[in-house]
């Protein structure tokens, strides 16, 4: 019986380490996100001021072309959305994981929004 209790606790154990791994794993990834948006922030101010307005774009290779970047994260998917005087950039997780289909953002005050619980 005693053998029983250790193999459960052993298990559990390693269960709940697993989880802490892939919430550190989601931490790490939602960390070059955040770079990414910042990137994309300061490239669409000033591509407002060279242009006179912001820029939409559906995916990363039109941001990467039109703001003369090169984004190639393979965790997300990214999109801008803009009016005359604001535009917020959206960060979708790709995949099955914790985070999966969660989004992440910036705004054209800077301010960064996270969905998922993992990435605070």
């Amino acid at each position: 019986m005693l053998v029983v209790v250790m193999i459960v606790g052993i298990l559990f154990y390693a269960g709940s380490r697993m989880g802490a791994g892939q919430r550190g794993r989601e931490i790490q990834i939602a960390e070059s996100c955040v770079s990414d948006l910042r990137v994309v922030f300061n490239a669409e101010n000033r591509y407002r001021i060279e242009k006179g307005r912001y820029l939409s774009a559906d995916d990363a290779a039109e941001m990467n072309k039109n703001l003369g970047m090169s984004i190639q994260n393979t965790y997300f998917d990214y999109r801008i959305q803009s009016g005359p005087r604001d535009f917020k950039v959206v960060a979708t997780r790709k995949g099955g994981s914790l985070c999966g289909g969660k989004r992440m953002s910036i705004t054209q005050t800077g301010e960064i929004a996270k969905e998922c619980p993992a990435w605070r």
